[in-house]
């Protein structure tokens, strides 16, 4: 769970993304960061479902404007982060 935004976190396991996108997903309806781009939806990301083979979405937080960044490797596991960009 992210309880402020981090500005680093890795990502290795399915289980750690799926933890990390709940936590956006939260902080979005709370109106703490805003989805601006990337090759997919958040919301369209569902807990064991399949997913895009590479995930990446900018997100800017509501009142430093900082942006941050979700990529992730899917396809073979590679992993990724999410982080300040």
């Amino acid at each position: 769970m992210i309880s402020k935004l981090a500005e680093f976190i890795e990502i290795k396991t399915p289980g750690k993304l799926d933890q990390v996108i709940s936590s956006l997903k939260d902080l979005i309806q709370q109106g703490v960061i805003k989805e601006v781009s990337g090759n997919c939806k958040l919301s369209e990301l569902i807990a064991n479902q399949p997913r895009p083979d590479f995930i990446e979405i900018e997100f800017i937080e509501h009142t430093t404007n900082y942006r941050f960044k979700l990529s992730v490797e899917t396809y073979h596991g590679a992993g990724g982060s999410f982080k300040k960009m």
